[in-house]
């Protein structure tokens, strides 16, 4: 050891030790370190890789990370070899090597931690590789047919041979249904509940059960594999979801059941279900049905959003007809005055058909105020007559846009 220099890297003491070589098969093959009081003690050891190892003469350094874990404020002595030499740790470098070492510590801990959690994520997929496991899911969606006849029967031989509505078919009795065909422009069910027996469809137990996501998605994860009946019951709740109607991708039936084979890994998530209300178009309603909403959620712009002041912006809302009246596309939104009134000059139609249990996206282009502030306006849905009503059990609720329109920047003159 020809000298030990002491330095401080990002809070780590460290002894840079310069060592003169001797062959040109010479290497460091040990570092030990000790600590008794105040005096550090290493010793570094140096072996030969080969025989018949040739003289040089050069030098090589190594940098020796200090122990300092529990040290500390004074003056230390240490020796390297035969080399000796001394440190402070006054109090700054020993918060530095406070903060380093806890950062060090958390590091190591984050690498342990996903170090774990990778080990857990392959023993799952082993494990379910070697289970076999597999996934079942798909969409419930309505299945739109619109224009049928009040009884939905044929009623003349005209009607008989005249080809059915786009997206229906006719079928043998003559009853016009969906084409059992998922469009890009039908909506999906929510919260109908689906549930997956054992076994072929014979009435046998329920292994899983979940419902439908706001865009009538569903899913079972981790299926063993096995023979499966998908079920959907005509429970209470999926009645007064679903209504009347009839599944249009399962023969025709009001209650959905289908046997499906899981093989080994499977992932069979493109199961399709129609459902066709069996509600007609409104002027085929008898009178006396009620229009009501239900929120979901919003689209665009959560409550408390900021924006500049004067901006052109488009609010939307996700609801659902909860009522009995069909949404025509002559529907609309309109924004509540100050005396409650809705502003007749400016209703924004739907555009769109939203049949009861259905969800339909409505939106507004709004102009926002002038004045700095926090805002919260209001707006109701409009049926074909002009008659409003909002959202809610109590049909009485706006759809709200709570907005804030940030503080406009001034320049001093």
């Amino acid at each position: 050891i020809t000298s030990v220099v002491t330095e401080e890297t990002s809070g780590r003491l460290q002894l840079i030790a310069t060592i003169q070589i001797t062959t040109d098969c010479q290497q460091i093959s040990r570092i030990e370190q000790a600590q008794q009081g105040r005096k550090f003690t290493f010793a570094i050891e140096a072996q030969e890789t080969a025989q018949n190892c040739a003289a040089v003469s050069r030098t090589t350094q190594e940098t020796i990370n200090v122990a300092v874990e529990g040290i500390a404020l004074g003056f230390y002595t240490f020796t390297v070899n035969d080399f000796a030499g001394s440190f402070p740790i006054d109090e700054p470098r020993l918060e530095r090597m406070v903060i380093y070492a806890t950062a060090e510590a958390d590091a190591r801990a984050t690498v342990v931690a996903q170090a774990t959690a990778t080990a857990d994520a392959v023993a799952t997929r082993q494990a379910r590789e070697l289970l076999g496991v597999g996934e079942i899911g798909g969409a419930i969606w309505h299945d739109e047919c619109l224009s049928v006849p009040a009884t939905n029967q044929i009623s003349t031989a005209d009607e008989a041979l005249s080809p059915p509505p786009e997206g229906c078919i006719r079928l043998d009795n003559g009853a016009i249904v969906g084409d059992g065909t998922y469009q890009e422009a039908e909506l999906g069910i929510p919260f109908v509940t689906v549930e997956l027996r054992l076994g072929a469809c014979s009435g046998t137990a329920v292994v899983a059960s979940t419902q439908t996501d706001v865009n009538g998605r569903f899913l079972f994860t981790d299926v063993l594999p096995d023979t499966y009946c998908l079920t959907v019951q005509n429970t209470d709740k999926n009645e007064s979801l679903l209504a009347a109607g009839i599944w249009t991708t399962a023969g025709n039936t009001p209650r959905y059941t289908q046997t499906i084979d899981l093989n080994a890994g499977d992932q069979i998530t493109d199961i399709a279900l129609g459902w066709d209300y069996a509600t007609l178009p409104r002027a085929d309603i008898a009178q006396g049905c009620i229009n009501k909403g239900f929120y979901l959620f919003d689209i665009t712009y959560p409550p408390g959003e900021t924006f500049a002041a004067g901006e052109l912006v488009t609010k939307q809302w996700r609801v659902q007809n909860i009522g009995t009246c069909p949404w025509s596309p002559d529907y609309g939104l309109a924004y509540i005055q100050s005396d409650g009134t809705i502003d007749q000059d400016n209703i924004v139609s739907l555009g769109k058909t939203v049949l009861p249990n259905d969800t339909g996206d409505v939106s507004m282009r709004i102009r926002l105020p002038e004045r700095s502030g926090r805002f919260r306006w209001g707006y109701r849905l409009v049926d074909e007559n002009g008659e409003i009503f909002g959202v809610g059990l109590a049909e009485d609720n706006p759809l709200w846009f709570d907005f804030t329109i940030a503080e406009q920047q001034t320049n001093d003159e």
